[in-house]
């Protein structure tokens, strides 16, 4: 057997899928064999993976054995003269294997290849070639010299910058994303050393390449598609402490005398360093919109009541310092927590729910206004004008995080998405996406040339039945950071990409677009939950008479007000959609008296259609049937 590719999965399904369809048109003219090793996933990959392609040799580990164990594993089973480690988040080239075995077969000193690598936006990922991690190469990479001197030997020798990327030629360190060895210098080496869990294995593995007497050999062409970060979640402190960690493990191995203590105390010192910017991050992330928000929308509260009271009452003084105090917070709590409910702290957000957003503070302000004593009352004019500068304010200022830090969605995301790929399939995404009435109800069609003719950042979604990978791949990298690119997936309902190598790879629901699989809809849900609990605590010695089991219905509140149970329950139509709490009321309860079709019909119709008017309504409707 010629070659035997060997794919380590963790939970990234559609990416394998994807994954494996160019694979096998890659080994269509070559005498191969592929290897799955799973390490526990809990995405259904098995199944998915055996209906779709059935040739496949899946090793189901029972537990999650890391990257180097699950990789020695399958190199154990694999029978062929070369041996490829692919990443299972990667896309090739219909010529890229027959291009490596041929290099490997005229260059007999190679004992190890890799390959170019662009991420989902097209753009070059430089670790496609690496330099052996000296301490001083690790202290540039640290301090950020590497790149300020993209191209610099002495600067950038962790990226081997002064060796130019669309050249091939012989390097330090391969990637572990995608790298071809011998079978027999792989089995002499005894695969990679299972003292690294994740990371660092690769640059292991090929210094002892090396010091075996054989090159390691980049290529510059064809390259593929790494998505990156998919199945490594990158950027977060336990990704820093694991490759620090896995550092060290080959400084203690390799690196003699004061150089691995200098180097071992560097990665130590530098964990500390990026564990604390980490944490200044993560909260800044997590609660700097937060606090700025609460600050303007306070000093908004401020300067208004001031300025009005000055223009009508002739006095900034006119309202007591007291009653100002207690409504200010009442004011910027109101609007924070309508800011969270709508979903502007999540990573997207739309100008829809920007707009809801303030529209729902300002309706909660005018109720708690109709409520309150004459005493603690202020002019209407203050809240009107207060919701106008917080509009405007939400407007600006989401915007500008948009420009600068990617915050909103881009606006170009919102035309019509293109659709490059087998026409039949076009037209079963835009049959099915008419009768669903999902997001791609407005798809087009365009041939891959008019598509990158165009020259506004539209959206570009490949279809499943392409004719070239090798193509699309080069469009890619031509178009780096013009285009969004996405690509369906096999089953035709989920779009897979990335656009950027420091995000996580992106699975999003294309056809069944359900309210209740948005994260701000099941925050209005648990809210209301909560809300129609209390309600009924208040109301508990008039409705108590109405329930026949007393007792379940004291604890079914308890329960929603627990997060145990929701009031209405539902189905979980789509398939990224968290697991659906146990509920109080269900379809036997609301809709007794429709036929099954019916109540089939309607489940899904909430799922899809959500707000808290339909759990208000259903709620009151069955008053009585909350036990």
């Amino acid at each position: 057997m010629k070659l035997s590719i060997i794919i380590v999965n963790y939970n990234v399904r559609y990416f394998l899928e994807l994954c494996l369809q160019s694979v096998y048109r890659a080994c269509k003219d070559i005498e191969s064999e592929v290897i799955v090793v799973d390490n526990n996933s809990s995405d259904h990959s098995e199944e998915a993976i055996a209906s779709l392609f059935p040739q496949v040799k899946w090793i189901a580990n029972k537990s999650n054995t890391g990257f180097a164990k699950a990789n020695n594993i399958g190199i154990k089973q694999a029978q062929g003269k070369y041996i490829l480690l692919l990443n299972p988040d990667t896309i090739v080239p219909e010529n890229g294997f027959e291009e490596c075995i041929r290099i490997m077969e005229q260059k007999p000193k190679i004992g190890a290849l890799g390959i170019r690598m662009i991420d989902g936006s097209g753009t070059l990922l430089p670790e496609s070639k690496r330099g052996f991690p000296s301490v001083w190469v690790a202290f540039c990479k640290f301090l950020g010299l590497a790149k300020l001197a993209p191209q610099s030997a002495a600067f950038n020798y962790y990226y081997m910058g002064h060796l130019p990327y669309d050249q091939s030629h012989e390097v330090e360190v391969l990637s572990g994303a995608f790298m071809m060895l011998r079978e027999d210098l792989l089995q002499t080496l005894e695969g990679f050393d299972e003292s690294y869990f994740m990371y660092g294995e690769d640059i292991d593995l090929s210094h002892r390449v090396r010091l075996a007497g054989y090159q390691n050999y980049y290529l510059a062409d064809p390259p593929i598609i790494h998505f990156k970060g998919e199945s490594t979640k990158k950027g977060n402190l336990n990704y820093t402490k694991t490759f620090h960690q896995a550092m060290m493990i080959f400084a203690k191995k390799y690196i003699a005398g004061s150089s691995k203590w200098m180097m071992i105390a560097f990665l130590q010192i530098s964990i500390v360093i990026k564990a604390f910017f980490h944490f200044i991050n993560t909260v800044l992330k997590t609660y700097g919109r937060i606090l700025l928000d609460t600050i303007v929308v306070a000093a908004s509260f401020y300067f208004i009541k001031g300025l009005w009271s000055e223009y009508y009452f002739g006095t900034p003084f006119y309202y007591p310092s007291s009653v100002v105090r207690v409504l200010s917070v009442f004011y910027f709590v109101i609007y924070i927590f309508s800011f969270y409910l709508f979903g502007l702290y999540d990573k997207w957000v739309g100008i829809r729910n920007l707009i809801l957003s303030a529209l729902f503070g300002f309706a909660i302000q005018l109720a708690l206004y109709a409520l309150l004593p004459s005493s603690l009352r202020y002019s209407r004019m203050i809240i009107l004008l207060n919701f106008s500068f917080v509009f405007l304010y939400l407007m600006l200022s989401r915007l500008s995080m948009s420009k600068f830090f990617g915050f909103i969605k881009s606006i170009s995301l919102k035309k019509e998405p293109i659709f490059c790929g087998d026409e039949n399939e076009f037209q079963t995404v835009q049959q099915q996406a008419t009768l669903l009435g999902s997001k791609l109800e407005s798809i087009r069609y365009k041939s891959l040339t008019e598509a990158l003719k165009d020259p506004s950042k539209q959206q570009i979604i490949f279809g499943s039945k392409q004719e070239s990978y090798y193509k699309l791949i080069q469009a890619m990298s031509q178009h780096a950071g013009r285009k969004y690119f996405r690509f369906l997936s096999l089953d035709q309902q989920q779009l897979v990409g990335s656009d950027s190598k420091d995000e996580a790879g992106e699975i999003q629901t294309l056809l069944l677009t359900d309210h209740l699989s948005q994260d701000y809809y099941q925050r209005q849900k648990r809210v209301f939950d909560i809300l129609f609990a209390l309600l009924l605590l208040v109301l508990f010695p008039l409705l108590i008479f109405l329930q026949q089991n007393k007792i379940r219905f004291i604890s079914n509140i308890i329960s929603v007000l627990r997060s145990k149970k929701t009031w209405v329950g539902y189905l979980c139509q789509v398939e990224n959609t968290r697991p659906c709490k146990s509920s109080v009321l269900n379809e036997n309860h609301y809709l007794v008296n429709y036929n099954f079709q019916l109540q089939k019909d309607f489940i899904h119709h909430y799922s899809k259609h959500y707000s808290v008017f339909m759990d208000m309504e259903i709620c009151l409707r069955c008053l009585d049937q909350l036990s």
